[in-house]
């Protein structure tokens, strides 16, 4: 069996669509997550595809999953952190749960899993394994009602800049998108619209007018985006993080 490709969180909509797109190009695929009958029935669909129940909160579900596994050829991290409210409101013990899934997650999983072994010096950053971290806009334009969200993905993108110039055997990237045409972002819509005292309507109007493409970015793209990045030649845009915000950035990260 050739060199795993893991997708953490593939039974969500974003995983989901990530998954799909990188089965078509023939990866040997792991999925995992929480949700292991999700899990199992998209991973019936596909050609080349195995599920794993897996908590990346939870050591013993991670020291697991590597076993399972591996070696690994790739990462791709797409764990979404829990949303509770504004800077004001939201509990502590949840904003330290968001940063447990988006960091401790990701340390966690990239210490356990076993890197493929390289063919070339460990110079040559093109034969590396690779990880694909899914954090968001919000750590640098964050938003009043998601400060789990945003201090998560800050953090997350933080430990990435510390992974870039660690020892660590991985090429890493973060593909940070705004916001994303799915379910979830649906029900956050509704939540803001809630506490706002206004329509969900009026939050959609204004989240795509924020875009000067007038939309919110797709499932589609934040794919594609993963499928370059697997690519060995996106290896000098190793550490960086790719804004897929349909041009509402107000900060460079």
């Amino acid at each position: 069996m050739s060199a795993a490709t893991v997708i953490v969180g593939a039974a969500g909509a974003l995983g989901e669509a990530i998954t799909r797109r990188l089965a078509s190009e023939g990866h040997d695929l792991v999925l995992a997550g929480r949700d292991l009958d999700t899990l199992q029935a998209l991973a019936q669909q596909l050609p080349s595809a195995r599920a794993v129940a897996c908590d990346v909160t939870k050591d013993d579900d991670v020291t697991s999953l590597a076993q399972q596994v591996g070696p690994t050829r790739m990462l791709v991290f797409t764990p979404a952190a829990p949303t509770a409210g504004g800077i004001d409101a939201a509990p502590i013990e949840a904003i330290l749960t968001a940063v447990d899934v988006k960091v401790g997650g990701l340390l966690r999983l990239l210490r356990a899993l076993q890197p493929a072994p390289q063919t070339a010096p460990r110079t040559a950053s093109t034969d590396r394994p690779v990880a694909i971290v899914i954090g968001g806009n919000l750590a640098y334009d964050p938003i009043p009602h998601a400060a789990t969200s945003g201090i998560a993905n800050a953090a997350q993108a933080n430990a990435v800049r510390q992974l870039e110039h660690s020892a660590s055997p991985w090429r890493i990237h973060v593909i940070a998108p705004g916001p994303v045409a799915t379910e979830r972002w649906e029900q956050l819509a509704a939540a803001e619209a809630q506490t706002r005292g206004i329509s969900i309507e009026q939050v959609r109007t204004e989240a795509t007018a924020a875009s000067p493409l007038g939309r919110l970015t797709s499932t589609e793209e934040v794919a594609w985006t993963v499928s370059m990045l697997a690519d060995p030649h996106a290896a000098a845009l190793h550490g960086s993080t790719l804004l897929l915000d349909t041009g509402r950035r107000t900060a460079i990260p």
